[in-house]
């Protein structure tokens, strides 16, 4: 309880209402505005959440906020049950994209977790699906096109700011890259893992004094 209340300020940071503000905007945007495609409403709605989420809790002052935390986890909660009460009109009925992707953040808020591990599924999944949906080039697993997977590797370079050495980063970038690619509707989960575990080795590691920086 004690540490719970340290990582919390009640606070109202004057950014974090601009920011809620700002995506609340596009989020009833995306939503309602139907000459929006639904493909290209679901992709930004996730990269606008994505980098709200980083936004927020890559600030020192607003990832103690209390109205950042309890902003995030509502929306992440109530996107999970209106895939079962009345999907997003780019989502489906129990979407496991949409479910298992806010899990993910409910899962970070709650834990305390980095936010900028998961950077590479808040920004690299987006980017490839709209490179592979826009960009004419051969499909190499599945559905998958080559022009949309190094759409995901570079966003996966650039996401993976928390790895401060180049051959980790590169070495993650195209073991996400990878396993987006067969990671069909769950790809958002599958294709983190190994930053997740590089992250726990990382965070252990220090912890028992047994690795520097990676």
């Amino acid at each position: 309880m004690q540490l719970l209340e340290e990582r919390v300020s009640m606070g109202l940071d004057f950014p974090v209402v601009v920011l809620f503000s700002w995506v609340g905007a596009l989020l009833y945007l995306f939503e309602f505005e139907s000459r929006i495609p639904p493909f290209a409403a679901r992709k930004l709605t996730h990269l606008s959440m994505g980098c709200l989420i980083l936004s927020l809790f890559l600030r020192e002052s607003s990832r103690n906020s209390i109205f950042a935390q309890l902003g995030v986890g509502a929306i992440a909660t109530g996107a999970i049950l209106l895939c079962f009460i009345r999907p997003f009109r780019f989502g489906q009925y129990r979407d496991k994209g949409i479910i298992s992707f806010n899990l993910l953040v409910l899962a970070f808020l709650i834990l305390g977790l980095d936010f900028g591990f998961l950077a590479p599924a808040f920004i690299a999944d987006p980017l490839g699906a709209i490179v592979g949906r826009n960009v004419s080039s051969a499909k190499w697993i599945g559905e998958k096109t080559v022009a949309g997977s190094l759409a995901v590797l570079l966003g996966c370079l650039m996401a993976l700011f928390r790895v401060e050495t180049l051959v980790t980063r590169v070495s993650l970038a195209f073991l996400c890259t990878l396993l987006e690619a067969i990671g069909g509707e769950l790809d958002n989960l599958v294709m983190n893992i190994p930053v997740f575990a590089y992250y726990f080795a990382t965070t252990r590691g220090v912890v028992h004094g047994m690795l520097s920086v990676v």
